[in-house]
């Protein structure tokens, strides 16, 4: 079940495919069903903002929920500076472990691995940088 795209999507109307882009230079491309999820979540506005604000996916245990919204989250980081993302979860571990996987993309991808600027450690206040300000 989902909401039927305005009009079609392709590269002009959604940022899903450089999405599933980014996700190629990381190592980590995108399975099927995510790439189709993120094309379709990341559908752009005639304006050029997004249509969704918020997007609900419901999938099983184990699927990737967690690696899309990481792959989504550092292409934001990436390609959208400006943007703040901020990890939560219901356990502080869930949380830091997925904190720790987006470094480690970052690190295990020679293209981006030269971006990444600092990192904070402070327990409860885990944060990292990039070089074009990201945080």
């Amino acid at each position: 079940m989902f909401t039927p795209p305005l009009r079609p999507l392709n590269r002009r109307t959604s940022d899903g495919y450089d999405v599933a882009d980014f996700a190629e230079i990381t190592g980590q491309p995108l399975l099927p069903w995510q790439r189709w999820v993120a094309i379709h979540a990341l559908e752009l506005n005639p304006d050029g903002s997004y249509r969704f604000r918020i997007v609900l996916i419901i999938v099983a245990r184990q699927n990737g929920k967690s690696d899309l919204k990481r792959t989504i989250s550092l292409w934001r980081m990436f390609m959208q500076p400006r943007a703040r993302i901020l990890g939560v979860a219901q356990e502080v571990g869930l949380a830091r472990e997925q904190w720790n996987l987006c470094q480690d993309t970052i690190r295990d991808a020679p293209e981006l691995a030269p971006e990444l600027d600092k990192v904070r450690n402070v327990n409860g206040d885990e944060m990292f940088w990039l070089k074009n300000g990201a945080r």
